[in-house]
């Protein structure tokens, strides 16, 4: 690499404290190639093209705000499939364990207070219980249940007043323990179950929301 001198553009020697043309010193220098190089030795300096700089920029800042939107929609879709997934999951194997795990803390809680007035041993036998009755419902329709698949075909966010209501429905009712529910989606889903004798689609509503980090089902039922 050669050097040449940033004021007047002059070839400097390795070993030279100052400028031999104009006397500025060295540690300003221009080090580059030495084939870049205008005809008369001194040194092409590169002009940055500050329109490209600030089209990248831009560019880079769109792209960044699209990730993140992306990112935000497809947690939440993520967040409340994983739970409607789980909740059809707990049905097709009768599992009251996972089925406690669609539902809100509180109202498992609550659950849980009452259970003297169920005739239930567990809250994980009430919940199994649950899970039991709405297979056999399936599966006097339709034969073995094979597969249950669902796909969400409308979502509409909730409103301010209905995640009021949400907070307020699953509030503890032993130590009055409330939720901080952050959003919530009104859904409408398309349940294909398959059967041994035959398949069916049914239309279920549901009501899920995201409540202290966790996504919860609040109703699921048919639309009839």
């Amino acid at each position: 690499m050669a050097k040449f001198c940033s004021t007047c553009n002059t070839k400097l020697s390795e070993d030279s404290p100052i400028c031999t043309t104009c006397g500025q010193p060295t540690d300003t220098a221009i080090i580059t190639d030495p084939n870049q190089r205008e005809d008369n030795g001194t040194a092409v300096k590169s002009v940055p093209n500050y329109r490209v700089i600030i089209g990248l920029a831009i560019v880079l800042s769109i792209i960044v705000v699209i990730v993140a939107l992306i990112t935000s929609l497809s947690g939440d879709s993520t967040g409340y499939h994983g739970v409607v997934t789980k909740y059809f999951k707990a049905i097709k194997d009768k599992n009251g364990s996972v089925l406690i795990e669609t539902y809100p803390k509180n109202l498992v809680e609550n659950t849980k207070k009452n259970l003297y007035q169920t005739g239930f041993d567990t809250v994980n036998e009430y919940y199994a219980t649950e899970a039991k009755g709405i297979k056999k419902e399936y599966e006097d329709e339709l034969g073995k249940i094979k597969s249950i698949s669902y796909k969400i075909t409308n979502t509409d966010r909730l409103t301010n007043n209905e995640i009021k209501f949400v907070e307020g429905f699953v509030i503890n009712a032993d130590t009055g323990n409330k939720v901080n529910v952050s959003k919530g989606y009104n859904l409408d889903l398309g349940v294909k179950i398959k059967g041994s004798d035959k398949s069916s689609t049914i239309k279920y509503k549901a009501v899920v929301f995201k409540a202290d980090g966790d996504w919860c089902i609040l109703n699921i039922e048919r639309d009839e």
